[in-house]
């Protein structure tokens, strides 16, 4: 019978994000079904944000917590950044100064898998006193960091018996800014060796997407997508939001470099001085912005309407999803990017905010659109057709009494996290011995 899953997982409160928003609700659903969670975590992490709010003297009984020793403070050393800050991949490629690349030559070919490994020996010495002394007999690693499921690997060694489901929130030796890390041969020969052994070691593989599923499927045996999704608690049934003066185009979370392409700012820049609405439009981002995406507005004569907000709550952050007239959803520009399925796409969709969304046409987020009902995903090149849609929304808006214009279809409620997490306690309950 399943009693208790043992859930290791470098992110969790007061971190604040994506992975841990998964997790939390799958958490929840567990205590739904009868399934007690444990939950392994560490403790002093590097977030890429942190809930100030959050003491971990408040955590739930069933949360355990390691220490760590962190190359990846070294890495920020060699960087010059203070010690606690958090990797910022997306731009890595644009890094130019000398210690800018020492740091990533050091991160790319000695913290393999990842600059978290220094947790593993420490994960896997709690973990192993969980197991014995809780009697578990069912695991679950999520990663990133996916040095995670080098924990996993080495309890299922020492307990062959034992259910390990391993979690891909992202992909592994393919995860898009791995390809701007100055790796050697012989680190891009080792990490893939580590992702091979886990893949075909591991009970069950979940992934967060079709296309990261077709990846993994000849190299994992059991292999299932459960979708990252959205939690219903956050979303009424049919959202609400007072129009504004301006005409308001947001984008919350990090914004990085590899989502720089021409066309949108072009559209844009032409939509305001065109337009006889277009002196309404205003950007409103929430989150890291890079500097290249700050440029490129300035370039475009756009840099007086753009507002640039902190990290902030996450209930705060979807209202501003809800409080919007067009979103921006990018896909960025990298290798296999039509598997990618960024976590913000199942929110914007319940915040039911027009989406304007850029990237493969025939990609797994474009195919999550489609399924919810919602216009299609524009090219990266398609500036007339994009300049198009801005036009069309920006009527709309302009013709809303005291509401803004939200979009009816409910077709993403398949898309809610509470359902995917049906998806995950069935396999885990079907390998039970119920």
């Amino acid at each position: 019978m399943l009693k208790n899953v043992l859930l290791i997982t470098y992110y969790w409160k007061p971190s604040r994000g994506p992975a841990i928003q998964r997790w939390t609700v799958f958490v929840d659903e567990l205590i739904r079904a009868e399934v007690q969670p444990i939950v392994l975590t560490v403790r002093d992490g590097t977030y890429p944000a942190v809930d100030s709010s959050y003491d971990i003297s408040d955590d739930p009984e069933f949360v355990y917590r390691t220490k760590t020793r962190e190359p990846f403070k070294v890495y920020n050393w060699l960087k010059g950044k203070p010690k606690q800050s958090a990797v910022g991949l997306g731009d890595a490629s644009s890094e130019s100064s000398l210690f800018s690349r020492l740091g990533n030559f050091v991160r790319a070919n000695l913290f393999i898998p990842d600059a978290r490994k220094g947790w593993v020996p420490f994960a896997e010495q709690k973990a192993l006193e969980l197991i014995e002394q809780k009697e578990i007999e069912h695991i679950i690693t999520t990663g990133p960091p996916h040095s995670t499921h080098l924990v996993g690997l080495r309890i299922k060694e020492r307990y062959p018996k034992l259910f390990w489901m391993a979690d891909f929130r992202d992909p592994w030796v393919n995860v898009y800014y791995n390809k701007h890390l100055l790796r050697t041969a012989y680190a891009w020969k080792k990490d893939e060796k580590l992702e091979n052994r886990v893949l075909a070691t591991a009970d069950q593989v979940i992934v967060i997407s079709g296309g990261m599923q077709r990846e993994f499927a000849d190299r994992a045996p059991a292999i299932t997508t459960v979708m990252n999704g959205y939690d219903k608690q956050d979303f009424v049934e049919n959202p609400k939001s007072l129009k504004e003066k301006q005409f308001v185009v947001s984008y919350t979370g990090n914004f990085t470099d590899n989502q720089l392409f021409d066309s949108i700012w072009s559209a844009f820049q032409e939509i305001v001085s065109e337009h006889p609405l277009g002196d309404k439009i205003i950007f409103r981002f929430t989150g890291n912005v890079s500097q290249g995406i700050q440029n490129a507005l300035s370039h475009h004569n756009l840099a007086d309407r753009m507002e640039l907000h902190p990290y902030c709550p996450h209930d705060e952050a979807v209202q501003k999803m809800i409080d919007s007239d067009l979103l921006l959803l990018l896909i960025p520009i990298a290798e296999n990017n039509e598997l990618i399925i960024t976590a913000k796409i199942f929110e914007y969709l319940a915040s039911g905010t027009p989406i304007l969304a850029i990237g493969p046409k025939k990609g797994d987020a474009a195919n999550v659109l489609q399924k919810s009902g919602r216009p299609a995903m524009y090219d990266y090149h398609e500036k007339d057709n994009i300049k198009s849609y801005i036009a069309q929304n920006l009527e709309r808006w302009d013709v809303m009494d005291s509401e803004r214009f939200k979009e009816t279809s409910q077709a993403h409620n398949q898309f809610s996290r509470n359902e995917q997490a049906k998806k995950l306690i069935a396999i885990l309950k079907g390998q039970s011995n119920d």
